[in-house]
């Protein structure tokens, strides 16, 4: 009797393993199932390139797009960072931003379409807030923070989107982002650097290049309650500009002031003058240096002091393309185009590289993705002109 019991005990053992088993097996099939469905999604979304693009447009869809369709900030994945810092293949809400407005230029809806695919399968949360960075797995995993700028873009690229393909889609997705924006990133009629909607806090500073007029002008087309916070947000950026061209960079809220500086980036810089000029409010003293500069030195610095001395030797593609952007704009087109042509020099020349067309750096393979977005504007500046 008690060796049937035994093997009864047994039996009900085995068929218990079986169960644990066969459940195991099948939440492993259903969870291979997701990332398979999830890896076809992205590579859905993933932007086709049509054989006649510009070899820059080709390095960048095919060495820092990733099959969800954000934008890897570096080439490397491998790089030691700094904390609050991106650097490898964590995806930007500026690269989404970016990547949207020269979408828009050239008339690629599906190239702009894997940038709101991935803003909404990544960047957003489920209280329509936008993360600043993403990445997978690591530290960026679950950001809670924003950067107001790649909002102002983000949301004024499909406004504009609703308009050029007549798609409500992108209208209300463009209501949703703006009203949290507006709900939780603005105070009074300041819009702050960022805000923390895990903890309620706001920034106590604002960034002269933060003030993307052109964009907070299209969101008070269709929101009123903005209006305010452009008409402030002129006033502040016309405050920050300096004799001779330069743009101070910080403005600090508690104190009411601008932030005395004594180098001054050029990217900053430019962002600052290009925001003024969306706004169409003349900017020839930042040009006429600009082109001096170029005419002096034969290159544009990465920063100047307040005398316009350079204080960082650094060539940054970034530089070139706005400031080519700018002067071509301004009608100063011998200028621009030497510029422009200084800027693909930047670049890898030689077909044979797999680099070819992007700005890699040959020493440590490093390559930016703000550089890369930067020119890619640039060159659609080109073409309209043409």
């Amino acid at each position: 009797m008690s060796i049937y019991l035994g093997k009864k005990v047994d039996i009900l053992m085995d068929q218990r393993r079986a169960v644990m088993y066969l459940l195991v097996a099948s939440t492993l099939l259903v969870a291979a199932a997701v990332l398979i469905m999830r890896d076809q999604s992205d590579q859905n979304h993933r932007y086709r390139l049509q054989g006649n693009e510009s070899p820059l447009l080709r390095f960048v869809v095919e060495h820092l797009m990733d099959p969800s369709g954000g934008i890897y900030t570096n080439l490397r994945d491998d790089l030691a960072l700094m904390p609050d810092m991106a650097g490898n293949h964590q995806m930007l809400s500026e690269s989404t931003g970016l990547m949207m407005e020269y979408a828009l230029r050239t008339n690629r809806q599906a190239l702009f379409d894997t940038q709101v695919d991935f803003l909404r399968k990544r960047l957003m949360t489920r209280g329509g807030n936008i993360r600043w960075v993403y990445e997978e797995d690591g530290p960026y995993r679950n950001v809670h923070v924003n950067a107001a700028i790649d909002d102002l873009k983000i949301i004024a690229a499909l406004l504009e989107a609703s308009e050029r393909w007549s798609d409500r889609g992108y209208g209300k997705l463009a209501d949703r982002l703006a009203g949290v924006l507006y709900k939780q990133g603005t105070t009074g009629d300041l819009i702050p650097d960022y805000y923390d909607w895990r903890y309620g806090e706001l920034a106590d500073e604002i960034t002269s290049s933060y003030l993307e007029l052109g964009a907070m002008a299209k969101l008070a087309e269709r929101y009123p309650e903005w209006q305010p916070i452009l008409d402030r947000a002129r006033s502040l950026l016309e405050s920050a500009r300096l004799p001779g061209g330069l743009f101070l960079k910080t403005y600090r809220i508690s104190e009411g002031r601008w932030i005395g500086q004594d180098s001054f980036n050029m990217i900053d810089v430019l962002y600052a003058a290009g925001h003024l000029a969306a706004a169409g409010i003349g900017i020839p003293d930042t040009l006429d240096m600009v082109e001096r500069k170029w005419r002096e030195d034969g290159l544009l610095a990465a920063a100047y002091d307040r005398d316009w001395r350079t204080v960082d030797e650094g060539i940054s593609p970034a530089v070139y393309a706005l400031a080519y952007r700018l002067l071509a704009e301004d009608g100063r087109a011998d200028t621009a185009e030497e510029i422009l042509a200084a800027l693909y020099e930047l670049s890898v020349r030689d077909e044979r590289s797999p680099w070819y067309g992007g700005f890699v750096d040959p020493s440590t393979l490093e390559a930016y993705s703000f550089d890369h977005l930067q020119a890619l504007l640039a060159e659609s500046a080109l073409e309209s002109e043409r």
